[in-house]
């Protein structure tokens, strides 16, 4: 870039000609939607937000949701145009405004008479251009950037501009005119010079640097919220000029009364987040419980969507905050007020606009509670993407059926077979891959494009260095897209080869777990289970219990306390818990074989009311944990052995590939709920139909139980009996593999059996010998796995005698000798 410094300050250069893209489809479409914008009068401070011209959806113009020029402060809240002073009349200032490119914003700067050239035309004019770069490669990709400009990126775009002469007199007019700027104005061309990738040690920012510094405690939430932006990612130069504004923001938090006030606080307080303490924290909790609890004030849904986000970027300090409502000595956490949050946006979702829901994506991508809230997230999302199917949108959509996987598949496919900026969002295309199981034809798709443009990106020399636009920082927007970024080199390689190598993780259903050494594994696993078996504050949601069930069910460590808390949870709180929540820790009671536990009876209505949320797999797995505990309803299984569930299976099946592992754990789950149904609910009458499949996979796996304490027990018994009056590795009937079997006539003498088949009735009684493994128990605390639980159950059902050897009481002090194992 040329010198900012040493341009003569004077000089008044004269822009390139104008090109052939003010006449653009983009140009023209911008200034049809400006014709629209109408100034309002100044209004006061203390109106609320709906005073103001926000965008509330989208029509037949697909970018409505720029065409805002807000009274008071004089920006709109998406953040796309500043309009900093709509009562002027200066006709340069509204031309600057309405300007659609860089070289209209260029020749109407340069077409002001020097004499009545003033400050307010340059910041005017560097917000605008960087509005014309936002609009071009940030909202949502509405157009192909290869088609819609002379650019042919947003890199391209910066360079252009920054070695533009009228750029340069542009920000050296701002920074020699900063003392007469508004605060306002100032901290928006701060911001400007910054995504424009002008450093903050430059010359010109360190002169708007130091003017907002005299003026920290006069300057209002959204100039310091601006400034906050900026010096985020200075490191320790920028943590230290945040915090001469941290005693001016603890003001303001304190008296918070209004959903403006609400708003700017939450936004300042969200972008200095690297550099705020806890107690600033804690006093934004205390003040926000209280304005909720005085339900005075009517929160505009892009405030609540922005507490939100705020709330859940805080939520792992683990805060509390004293409940003054309550009588007793109570707290409430970050948790309880995302909760308190949701549920108070949750009926006003219907009218969300497309930027809110996006403002959400990481929150959702990381909690899954309240469910009502999420519920109706989703339902809106999809009413957006149906309007107006963008990258952005579907990234946030959670398909949770195969009708909506194949619904995002096609939307897929169409995308990348027509998009030519693929370079812009390879990582948010990945992050929707990641959620369609099955569809080869996409995955390969998807990695011809990366391939392809790794190749073309080493065959580049032109473009040095990356460019990375980070919104999560953005006051206006609050949108987290990793997907937007203009790489090139060593960076696109170290990302291409990270999601290379979580791609072979995806696909092949790997635990990184499983990769480190067992020992060490196990014992951190066990530290990590105590502590957070303990501690209260990891107990506020559902996040971290879910994640931690995961890691038992995983790690085979059962945890008593562990599945208690989670069910307190889930009485506690019966309509906020997802139903993936619910699944897990039915899921988890049943392969610890922990029966008569609290939450069981609810966790059954949960699945009950939302058993379309769940994939196939899940909602077996479900009902057989619910079948085990004896809590299944006769409603489920109707739904469930019925041709229309019958039909959905198979599509599954087909779609996964029928000799896949994934087919074979959902056509396995199926045949065990069908048994388990088959021999606890007689009275529903539902046939055993899968003979045939357990017929072949004996025969083509054969039996799997053998080990060496098997051939020790073996070995006795032929001592004791000899080899014609026991037989190993047979099955029952609904084919339970049974380890040794005798028979016993009426007086209780063993029998010969090898020419019997085990359907016949015998005079006495069969005896099944069941030697369980070191891996039919748990660990920690050791229990008998609940399939073992429920084969033996089942055997005792159809008549069996069981009896069960465990290896720790076989090979104990007192059974090492041999009369004492006969």
């Amino acid at each position: 870039m040329h010198s900012l410094e040493n341009s003569n300050s004077g000089s008044r250069i004269q822009g390139h000609n104008k090109t052939d893209y003010e006449a653009s489809e983009f140009a023209a479409m911008l200034r049809c939607i400006r014709r629209f914008q109408v100034p309002r009068r100044r209004k006061p401070l203390q109106q609320t937000v709906s005073n103001w011209l926000y965008p509330i959806g989208f029509s037949s113009i697909r970018v409505n949701h720029m065409c805002t020029v807000s009274a008071y402060p004089n920006f709109d809240r998406s953040g796309v145009q500043y309009h900093f002073y709509p009562e002027d009349d200066d006709r340069a200032l509204t031309a600057l405004v309405e300007s659609t490119s860089m070289q209209q914003i260029f020749d109407t700067f340069t077409s002001i008479p020097k004499e009545d050239l003033s400050v307010r035309h340059s910041v005017q004019a560097l917000a605008a251009l960087f509005g014309v770069q936002k609009f071009m490669f940030t909202v949502g990709h509405l157009f192909d950037p290869s088609e819609t400009s002379e650019f042919k990126n947003q890199l391209d775009y910066i360079k252009t501009l920054r070695d533009h002469p009228v750029f340069q007199e542009i920000v050296r007019h701002v920074s020699d005119h900063r003392s007469e700027a508004d605060d306002e104005p100032l901290a928006v061309s701060l911001s400007c010079l910054k995504k424009l990738q002008i450093g903050m040690r430059t010359e010109p920012a360190q002169n708007i640097i130091g003017e907002l510094l005299r003026r920290k405690t006069s300057l209002s939430l959204f100039a310091i919220s601006r400034v906050f932006v900026c010096m985020s990612s200075e490191s320790i130069y920028g943590f230290t000029i945040m915090s001469q504004f941290l005693p001016v923001l603890y003001s303001k938090v304190d008296t918070m009364s209004t959903d403006l006030d609400v708003w700017g606080v939450t936004g300042a307080l969200r972008n200095c987040i690297k550099c705020s303490t806890p107690a600033i924290h804690c006093k934004y909790l205390e003040r926000l419980n209280e304005v909720l609890n005085e339900n005075s004030v009517v929160f505009e849904i892009n405030t609540l969507c922005k507490i939100i986000g705020f709330l859940n970027e805080i939520s792992f300090l683990h805060l509390e905050v004293p409940e003054k409502e309550s009588t007793s000595e109570t707290t409430i956490s970050t948790h309880d007020l995302i909760r308190k949050v949701c549920n108070l946006l949750e009926p006003r979702v219907c009218e969300m606009a497309m930027l809110d829901a996006l403002s959400l994506n990481r929150f959702v991508r990381l909690k899954r509670e309240p469910a009502n809230f999420f519920s109706a997230l989703s339902k809106r999302v999809s009413e957006l993407a149906e309007e107006d199917p963008t990258v952005s949108l579907m990234s946030v959509i959670q398909p949770k059926s195969l009708a909506e996987q194949k619904k995002l598949s096609q939307f897929m496919h169409d995308f990348l077979d027509k998009c030519t900026y693929f370079e812009n969002v390879y990582f948010r295309v990945y992050q929707i891959l990641k959620r369609i199981q099955f569809d080869p034809l996409l995955y390969h798709k998807y990695w011809s494009k990366m391939t392809e443009l790794l190749v073309n990106q080493d065959s580049k020399s032109d473009v040095e260095g990356i460019f990375r636009d980070d919104f999560e920082d953005d006051t206006a927007t609050d949108l987290t897209d990793e997907g937007l970024l203009i790489s090139s080199g060593h960076f696109l390689k170290q990302n291409f080869f990270h999601i290379v190598s979580d791609y072979v993780h995806l696909r092949n259903q790997k635990i990184i777990c499983a990769k480190l050494n067992n020992r060490r594994f196990n014992c951190n696993s066990q530290r990590c289970m105590i502590i957070l078996d303990s501690t209260d504050e990891f107990w506020n949601n559902s996040f971290v219990p879910y994640e931690i069930l995961k890691l038992m069910c995983s790690s085979g460590f059962y945890f008593p306390g562990a599945l208690e808390r989670v069910s307190k949870i889930i009485c506690e709180f019966p309509n906020d818990v997802s139903v993936l929540f619910v699944e897990r820790f039915l899921r988890a009671c049943f392969m610890f074989g922990v029966e008569d536990i609290k939450g069981i009876e609810e966790s059954a209505r949960i699945i009950s009311r939302n058993s379309h949320e769940l994939y196939p797999f899940h909602l077996l797995s479900s009902f057989l944990a619910l079948c085990f505990q004896g809590c299944l309803d006769r409603e489920s299984v109707a739904k469930t052995f019925c041709p229309e569930f019958l039909d959905e299976l198979d599509r599954n099946i087909a779609a996964m590939g029928y000799k896949s592992r994934k087919s074979w754990r959902l056509r396995n789950v199926f045949m065990e709920l069908n048994r388990a149904v088959c021999l606890d609910m007689p009275e529903a009458n539902v046939p055993w139909f899968h003979e045939k499949y357990c017929r072949d996979e004996a025969e083509s796996r054969g039996y799997l139980r053998h080990t060496d304490l098997h051939s020790e027990v073996a070995q006795v018994l032929e001592d004791v009996l000899g080899n014609e009056y026991f037989a190993r590795g047979t099955y029952s009937p609904y084919f339970y593999p049974i380890d040794f079997l005798i028979e016993t006539n009426e007086f209780g003498h063993p029998v010969q059996i090898r020419s019997k088949s085990s359907q016949e009735k015998v005079e006495g009684a069969r005896i099944a010998i069941i030697v369980n493994t070191s891996k039919d128990f748990t660990n920690y605390e050791r229990k008998l796995k609940g399939r073992h639980v429920l084969m033996k159950r089942h055997l005792e059902i159809m008549g069996y005698r069981v009896v069960s050897i465990d290896p720790k009481q076989w090979n104990n002090f007192h059974m090492r000798n041999q009369s004492a194992k006969r």
